[in-house]
């Protein structure tokens, strides 16, 4: 039974680690947004939707686009993978 509970617990932590982000992956975020032209870019965190089942990070943004227009969406990023920006 304490293994199990120690299991589930070490799952609970790694998900809720991966949830923030990881570690360096919103600086890489931010720094992907603005090489793609966006500017005024907020990072809003976590988002549940908007990225495929292989990424593992992901954060949500508001911006302004090249063409000056307020757009959300989300940046996703795996092991292994760059990084991909969706709008919404």
């Amino acid at each position: 039974m304490k293994q199990m509970i120690l299991i589930v617990a070490f799952f609970l932590l790694l998900i809720v680690v991966l949830a923030a982000g990881g570690g360096d992956f919103k600086p890489n975020a931010r720094r992907t947004l603005a090489d793609q032209g966006f500017t005024q870019v907020n990072l809003t965190g976590f988002e549940w939707f908007g990225c495929g089942r292989d990424d593992t990070y992901n954060t949500g943004f508001e911006a302004v686009s090249l063409n000056g227009h307020k757009v959300r969406g989300v940046v996703c990023s795996g092991i292994g993978k760059g990084m991909t920006v969706r709008t919404f």
